[in-house]
C-alpha cells in the first residue's frame, strides 16, 4: 500500500515538473532583452549587391515580423518592418533590388536570449544592424554583418 502511495506522489512531482518545463519554456520569450544602441559606427549608404555579396543574384528579401511574434510590438514601436536575408527561405514576396541604396544608420539592436532560449533552445546573445531601404527601417542578422563593419563596431555597442 505505502508503495502505491509512493509511486503515485512520483508521477505527480514528474507531470507537475514537466508542466512547469513547459510553462518556462513557452513563456520565455516574454523574459528576453532587446537594447538599441546609436552611434555604433559611421552611418554609410551603399548598394545591396555591394552589401550583400553572397547573395546569389544581389537581391535580398524581407523576413517580415509576423503578428503573433513575442517582439512583434517592439518592432512597431521602433519601426522595424522585418530583416533583411540574401536568401529566399521566407514566405514573404517581398524583393529588395540589388540596385537600391541600403543606409546603415549606425543603431544596432542587442538582443539577450531568455533562459529557455539559451538552455533548450541554443539560442545566443546577437546584434543586428538597423538598415533603411526606401524610407522602411529592417534589422540584419549577425551572420551578415561584413566582418571589416563588425571591427569598426564600438565597444559599448559588441558583446564582449
Amino acid at each position: 500500500m505505502l508503495s502505491v502511495i509512493h509511486s503515485s506522489k512520483l508521477a505527480l512531482m514528474k507531470k507537475l515538473c514537466v508542466i512547469i518545463l513547459l510553462s518556462l519554456s513557452g513563456c520565455s520569450a516574454y523574459f528576453r532583452d532587446i537594447e538599441i544602441e546609436k552611434d555604433c559606427y559611421e552611418p554609410f549608404d551603399q548598394k545591396v549587391s555591394e552589401f550583400f555579396h553572397q547573395s546569389q543574384n544581389g537581391d535580398v528579401f524581407v523576413w517580415e515580423v509576423p503578428e503573433g511574434y513575442v517582439d512583434a510590438e517592439f518592432f512597431k514601436k521602433n519601426y522595424i518592418q522585418g530583416n533583411l536575408i540574401p536568401d529566399n527561405y521566407t514566405s514573404s514576396n517581398v524583393i529588395i533590388s540589388a540596385q537600391s541604396n541600403i543606409k546603415l544608420t549606425g543603431r544596432i539592436f542587442k538582443f539577450w536570449p531568455s533562459w529557455a532560449e539559451y538552455h533548450i533552445g541554443g539560442g545566443r546573445k546577437n546584434i543586428q544592424l538597423e538598415a533603411s531601404i526606401n524610407g522602411k527601417n529592417y534589422l540584419i542578422f549577425d551572420s551578415y554583418i561584413p566582418k571589416t563593419l563588425k571591427e569598426s563596431i564600438i565597444n559599448r555597442c559588441k558583446f564582449n
